[in-house]
């Protein structure tokens, strides 16, 4: 029996919610199917952190490395999802739940119901990592660390909660839809496009049921 996939990426289109001052992301056709016209050709223009995307540590370290050199290896493998309820913040005791074997760990918020509000407001007051969070986390040679809203720190957390991952070269996972997930293992696929000289880069990202 084959394994359940599940797509932990939010799709891509104009209306989806954006971080305030955001370009965004907007399409517009270079050719369209008409007359002698044989093929549609679309061009975009989009903002690298709109919708399902990776952080390098070029984000916030002025020397860091870019998305075209980020290793496979911290992109797929084995992945613990964390459910935090209805906390309002991952802090410190929140990350020390993460199991000690895990190399690349989700958290699964009250965000998540947000992917369902027709308005495509931005909410400021989203869940995420706080700074001591983001250092008991950076302690834990981890891989990935993802979120399911826009950004892994709070609107009005402090730019430490990045930076402290980031000098450790932890991958940074943000925009992901976890509805449908519950609590446990999977194997993770999350595979940003390969930008020079780039920060951040969109992905798609699935997860794999495993056999516990």
């Amino acid at each position: 029996m084959s394994k359940k996939r599940i797509d932990i990426s939010v799709a891509v289109t104009s209306d989806l919610v954006k971080w305030p001052d955001s370009f965004g992301f907007d399409t517009a056709p270079m050719l369209e199917i008409a007359g002698d016209i044989e093929a549609n050709v679309t061009k975009i223009e989009m903002d690298v952190h709109f919708g399902t995307h990776v952080d390098a540590p070029l984000h916030f370290l002025a020397n860091g490395e870019d998305m075209s050199t980020m290793p496979l290896d911290k992109l797929v493998g084995r992945c613990y999802v964390l459910d935090c309820g209805s906390a309002t913040v991952i802090s410190e005791d929140i990350a020390k739940r993460v199991p000690n074997s895990a190399a690349k760990v989700l958290f699964k918020t009250t965000n998540s119901a947000l992917w369902y509000d027709l308005t495509h407001a931005f909410k400021e007051d989203f869940v995420g990592i706080n700074a001591k969070g983001a250092t008991e986390l950076a302690n834990m040679n981890l891989d990935l660390v993802g979120v399911d809203y826009l950004s892994i720190q709070g609107f009005r957390e402090h730019c430490d909660t990045h930076r402290n991952l980031l000098k450790e070269k932890v991958v940074l996972l943000e925009g992901i839809d976890l509805r449908e997930v519950k609590e446990g293992w999977y194997d993770i696929y999350c595979l940003p496009i390969k930008l020079q000289n780039i920060e951040a880069a969109p992905c798609r990202a699935i997860l794999v049921e495993i056999d516990e």
